[in-house]
């Protein structure tokens, strides 16, 4: 079953506030080579989930993770457990801020800081830093994460065609 289809969008359209084509996310991972350890996935910024379903869909044994802070898109993330018990238990959505949710349980963050403030990416990179290891997908970093970069890619969002996105690998 590969979830990457209209139903995760028809449905929950005042939810969506801007996503990724997650074809393009998986891709990514795909990419990382047959030595990455993926094995547990935290989307930052889960919104209701469309990304966390579709990269299990893409690595059935992987866990994965949302966090969201709205109220309303998280609600709407768990109606998608409920819709497809199968991924109970590999899948969990968590309702809260980043800054309250350990790291270093992942191999694999991704997070759209594009909308994110100066002050909220400061608080996200120095939280990579200190408590995560493996990779990072970002819309955005900072002097201290670059020489973590491993490459840039373009990706399709909901809001613009041709999107770069930055891989980074901390040890």
């Amino acid at each position: 079953m590969y979830l990457c289809d209209d139903t995760l969008d028809n449905s929950n359209t005042s939810y969506v506030y801007g996503e990724v084509n997650p074809r393009d996310v998986i891709s990514i991972m795909k990419e990382l080579g047959e030595d990455a350890v993926l094995s547990n996935f935290l989307d930052i910024g889960s919104g209701c989930g469309k990304l966390v379903l579709c990269v299990h869909s893409a690595f059935p044994d992987m866990y994965c993770d949302g966090i969201e802070i709205h109220d309303g898109r998280y609600q709407e993330s768990l109606s998608w457990l409920e819709k497809y018990p199968v991924m109970q238990g590999c899948i969990e959505f968590y309702h809260n801020d980043f800054g309250r949710h350990y790291f270093g349980n992942y191999d694999v963050l991704y997070c759209c800081n594009a909308i994110y403030s100066k002050e909220d990416n400061v608080r996200l990179y120095h939280k990579i830093l200190s408590e995560f290891s493996g990779y990072a997908i970002l819309f955005h970093y900072d002097h201290h994460l670059k020489h973590h970069l491993l490459y840039s890619r373009t990706v399709q969002t909901s809001w613009q065609k041709d999107v770069s996105v930055y891989v980074f690998y901390l040890r």
